[in-house]
C-alpha cells in the first residue's frame, strides 16, 4: 500500500459477518479504536481534528449543552504506526470536509477510489468487506 504523508489508515481486525473491530491510526496520533461502523466514523472524524488536516470548512454550532469535548493533545503520540500482518488495512486520503460531509479517496489494493460524501466512503468500505469475506 502507497504511504501517503496524509493518509489516515483504518486496520480492520475484524469483520466477521460485516461487523467492524479496528483502528485509525495515523503517524503522531494514537490508535483510536472502533467496535462498528458509527464508531470508525466518529474515531476517523476525531483523527482528522488531532491532524488538523483537511480543516474543517464549517464549525457546528449547537443551541443546547456543548457536545463531548475531548483533548485533542492527550491522542497526540510519537510512536511509529504499526500495523497487524492479518488486518485489513485501508488507506485514506480527505482532501476536504465540507458541506457537513467528507470528500477524498480511500486507496485499497492499490486501486484509488474517489469519494463526495461519508455515504459513499461508506459505501465504498461495505463493498470492499464484502468482498474480502467473499
Amino acid at each position: 500500500m502507497a504511504n501517503y504523508t496524509n493518509s489516515i489508515f483504518i486496520e480492520i481486525e475484524d469483520n466477521h459477518e460485516k461487523s467492524l473491530r479496528g483502528s485509525i491510526k495515523r503517524t503522531g496520533i494514537k490508535p483510536l479504536p472502533f467496535s462498528n461502523l458509527n464508531q470508525l466514523l466518529i474515531m476517523f472524524d476525531l483523527a482528522c481534528e488531532v491532524a488538523e488536516m483537511p480543516q474543517s470548512s464549517v464549525k457546528m454550532r449547537t443551541f443546547g449543552p456543548q457536545p463531548l469535548q475531548v483533548d485533542l493533545e492527550a491522542l497526540v503520540s510519537d510512536e511509529e504506526v504499526v500495523f497487524n500482518p492479518e488486518s485489513i488495512v485501508i488507506g485514506v486520503v480527505v482532501t476536504y470536509r465540507q458541506n457537513a460531509s467528507w470528500q477524498g479517496f480511500v486507496n485499497i489494493d492499490e486501486a484509488v477510489v474517489p469519494f463526495k460524501s461519508e455515504l459513499e466512503f461508506i459505501k465504498i468500505i461495505d463493498q470492499y468487506i464484502v468482498k474480502d469475506n467473499g
